[in-house]
């Protein structure tokens, strides 16, 4: 089976033919079929923008299992109310994540845990804005140079990445 060759000659902000990130991985979700996954699970990641800030300090949402999800609540009480929402509830999941795969909600008594704490910005160790520039100027001598901007992201990505790793390891340079 011979497939005849593709040639992307539509111009994206990176360049001609080039994608960004997000582009190619929601096309790769749509090839192997995992849009719909992607979407209900989103349902975690959105979860306080679904239920907003008061209901969030009651309840998370905990397993998703076929068309139900499981939601942990603190008591009994905010259980009940929850019951009473469940129509609400699951027209706001459909209306954030874009799915309306979930059909069910089960509610659960135990204890919530407390929201994560987001890291703040993390400062630039003294030698990787000059790393960043060194990688930039290297890649802009390989073909991908007709790109400045991959170049730059590229260069970007990978000293971010360097920078998380000195920092999970305790170093300050």
């Amino acid at each position: 089976m011979n497939k005849k060759p593709v040639y992307i000659t539509e111009k994206s902000p990176l360049g001609y033919g080039v994608k960004s990130a997000r582009e190619t991985l929601e096309r790769t979700a749509r090839a192997f079929k995992l849009s719909g996954i992607i979407n209900n699970h989103m349902v975690f990641v959105k979860w306080r923008e679904i239920v907003g800030p008061r209901l969030y300090e009651a309840c998370r949402a905990e397993r998703l299992t076929g068309d139900t999800l499981t939601v942990r609540v603190t008591d009994s009480v905010w259980g009940q109310e929850l019951r009473g929402l469940t129509g609400e509830l699951l027209a706001r999941i459909a209306e954030v994540t874009g799915s309306t795969d979930i059909k069910k909600l089960r509610f659960k008594t135990g204890p919530v845990d407390p929201p994560a704490a987001r890291p703040g910005p993390l400062e630039p160790l003294p030698d990787m804005e000059e790393e960043q520039t060194e990688l930039e100027r290297q890649l802009a001598a390989t073909p991908l140079g007709r790109h400045p901007e991959l170049c730059r992201v590229l260069a970007g990505v990978w000293c971010n990445s360097r920078r998380l790793l000195a920092r999970k390891k305790g170093e300050t340079s």
